[in-house]
C-alpha cells in the first residue's frame, strides 16, 4: 500500500491529511495573498497589528513573520 493511500484512508480531513496536503502543494492559506497586497502600502507593522482582524486567531507572529519573508524574498 503506498503512503498516498494510507494516509488518505487513515485521515481524510484530519491533520495528518492537511499536513500531507501541505508538504505536496505547499500552504494554500489566505495569509500570503493579503500580505503581498499590502506589505508595500500599509507596511510590516500595519500587517502584524491587523492580522489578528482579518483573520481572527488563525495566526500567530512566526507565520506573518514567514509570509512575508516569503514575499520580501528573505526566506524568513
Amino acid at each position: 500500500m503506498r503512503i498516498e493511500e494510507v494516509l488518505t484512508e487513515a485521515d481524510k480531513q484530519g491533520w495528518l491529511g492537511k499536513a500531507w496536503d501541505t508538504v505536496l502543494h505547499g500552504r494554500k492559506d489566505p495569509l500570503v495573498p493579503w500580505v503581498r497586497k499590502h506589505i508595500r502600502s500599509k507596511g510590516t507593522q500595519w500587517i502584524y497589528r491587523n492580522v489578528d482582524k482579518q483573520f481572527p486567531k488563525r495566526y500567530v507572529k512566526s507565520d506573518v513573520k514567514s509570509a512575508i519573508g516569503q514575499i520580501l524574498g528573505t526566506g524568513a
